[in-house]
């Protein structure tokens, strides 16, 4: 069921795991100083987007414009990785939290959806002509772009999908903790 005192705890546990794995990796293939660098650049972020401070926010900025390559290029590969693995848990939390609201035996429509707005809409009584005169107002538009930074290569988005899979078989109720503790 949803927890509606919480509705993304799921999802930063998901962001923690592959988290965790990240860090992992980055041990592995760039030791530890390349570790400690990205959770240190991570963790004043974070501290500076609860609570901004200027002179931490100076010492930050100077402390990143400091790195060499290629433990540049290496901070910088491991927030892109990073954030694609963020993206790819919130894909799988909005799948998470679609299918919680299709199980539940209520009539609602799921909060903030397309069939919540005309719910509302007809709830409210406006008048017929009103809503017909938005619709024709109303225009939507298919925007395709296609920008050199924003190709993925086929095995990049075949291991994501990889890692989505993985991410919705831990949502599986028949699972345990032991089948499932191989990732933290």
């Amino acid at each position: 069921m949803i927890n509606t005192t919480d509705n993304y705890s799921l999802l930063r546990n998901d962001v923690k795991k592959l988290g965790n794995i990240l860090g992992e990796i980055l041990v592995h293939h760039g030791g530890i100083s390349l570790f400690n660098k990205v959770e240190a650049i991570r963790e004043t972020t974070k501290d500076l987007r609860k609570n901004f401070n200027e002179e931490a926010y100076l010492r930050l900025k100077e402390e990143i414009s400091n790195l060499k390559s290629p433990e540049r290029q290496h901070v910088i590969r491991a927030f892109a990785v990073y954030f694609h693995l963020v993206n790819i848990a919130e894909q799988n939390h909005r799948i998470r939290r679609r299918r919680q609201y299709q199980l539940l035996d209520e009539k609602d429509a799921q909060p903030f959806s397309i069939e919540s707005a005309v719910a509302t809409i007809k709830k409210s009584n406006y008048p017929e002509e009103m809503i017909q005169q938005v619709l024709d107002d109303l225009s939507i538009e298919l925007i395709i772009t296609a920008h050199p930074t924003e190709a993925t290569k086929r095995t990049v988005l075949e291991i994501q999908k990889r890692i989505s899979t993985i991410l919705q078989q831990f949502d599986n109720p028949l699972l345990t903790k032991k089948r499932t503790s191989f990732i933290r």
